[in-house]
């Protein structure tokens, strides 16, 4: 059999058998507690006012604002940036948690747009819940040519990004009440910067529709339905991911 050309991402590297390769610092899976994929996949109360859900998603979501820094700072070719997440394949699932993301990414932004020196103790424990996350998952696994930015680089992109509206949180699905239509990479506003989106879906961002720069997954099934085909068929981050293939990740 042919080897794997480099940048290639398949079933193998990301789901290794147990061992080595399965541990860290080289595995690309991380794992969501089963009682918070149950409770994100019963989510259906969108009048709640919180951003709660639960530390796995809030761990994704760094991974994703980490990740864009990361890609950024080392010119990746390609400048689009996408966080898939995938909880359920009916719409009235994904509503409630779409608009807690949203929330999520508004209060991040506030506490990014503060001076360092004049955070709150809830602005400086975000601040290192970003730093630590990165140091543990990120230069502990590092498997890149150059070194990798100190922190305070990582920090000063994502602010930036944040500044000039850059994180979009979208929901791709039939209801047209919350889905959008702006999965447009193409679209000539993201020439420049790219597109930088969290696309919470179901079936129709799981199957056939392309995630350009898809880098973080949160990607929660009941074990019945995680089949080895169904896997195969949904998992996007299956391809080529060169430049960046060391950057990705999936919750799962």
């Amino acid at each position: 059999a042919l080897s794997r050309p480099r940048g290639y991402l398949g079933f193998d590297e990301l789901f290794p058998p147990e061992g080595e390769l399965g541990s860290y610092p080289h595995c690309r899976t991380c794992i969501v507690d089963p009682v918070e994929a149950h409770w994100l996949r019963e989510l259906t109360d969108i009048h709640d006012p919180t951003s709660n859900m639960g530390p796995g998603m809030n761990i994704a979501l760094i991974d994703h604002l980490l990740t864009g820094a990361i890609k950024g700072l080392r010119g990746v070719g390609n400048p689009h940036h996408t966080m898939l997440i995938h909880t359920h394949i009916q719409t009235n699932r994904m509503h409630a948690l779409l608009t807690r993301v949203r929330r999520r990414i508004n209060e991040w932004s506030v506490i990014f747009d503060q001076d360092p020196e004049w955070l709150t103790p809830e602005g400086v424990d975000v601040m290192e819940s970003f730093e630590n996350r990165y140091n543990y998952e990120f230069v502990g696994k590092w498997n890149h040519s150059d070194d990798p930015p100190n922190f305070e680089d990582i920090h000063r992109w994502i602010s930036d990004s944040f500044f000039r509206g850059a994180f979009e949180v979208i929901e791709v699905s039939s209801d047209d009440d919350f889905a959008d239509d702006d999965l447009d990479y193409g679209s000539p506003q993201y020439q420049d910067n790219g597109l930088n989106v969290i696309a919470v879906g179901g079936q129709q961002l799981s199957r056939g529709l392309t995630l350009e720069g898809l880098t973080i997954s949160y990607f929660i099934r009941t074990a019945a339905e995680l089949q080895y085909d169904t896997v195969m068929q949904q998992g996007r981050w299956f391809g080529f991911r060169q430049e960046y293939e060391d950057l990705v990740r999936v919750h799962t």
